[in-house]
């Protein structure tokens, strides 16, 4: 895997426009652990592909792992884009539950994984 890293940031530095090139290095970034860069490559993602819901909920989650687990700041910020921009985006549904069941607000965590169960369809994952 970190073989295909190297090429696809070959790739991008001849053609740095890429977003979805862009958001692919991130998540495979963050895959090998490595959360700083695959959140900045993420951002990279986000740039070239303003208000894309996938994009801020996989930047959120990988900055709040570079951040020892937690949503505060930059993360949660990105969740509120991401369900601005989608407000039936999966994974920005669970993250935002995550971070209000960790500042202890258990209510609003419960409406987000309440809406999140709601759009999952029989045999999802």
């Amino acid at each position: 895997m970190a073989a295909n890293v190297e090429r696809l940031s070959a790739k991008l530095r001849e053609n740095p426009d890429d977003g979805p090139g862009w958001a692919t290095l991130g998540r495979s970034l963050a895959a090998l652990g490595r959360f700083r860069e695959g959140a900045d490559a993420l951002g990279e993602a986000e740039r070239r592909m303003p208000g894309n819901a996938p994009v801020l909920a996989d930047r959120a989650d990988i900055l709040a792992m570079a951040q020892g687990r937690k949503f505060t700041g930059e993360p949660d910020r990105l969740i509120a884009a991401a369900l601005q921009a989608d407000p039936s985006n999966l994974k920005a549904l669970a993250l935002a539950g995550t971070s209000a069941y960790d500042r202890g607000d258990y209510a609003t965590a419960a409406l987000h994984w309440r809406r999140y169960t709601s759009l999952m369809q029989p045999g999802d994952p």
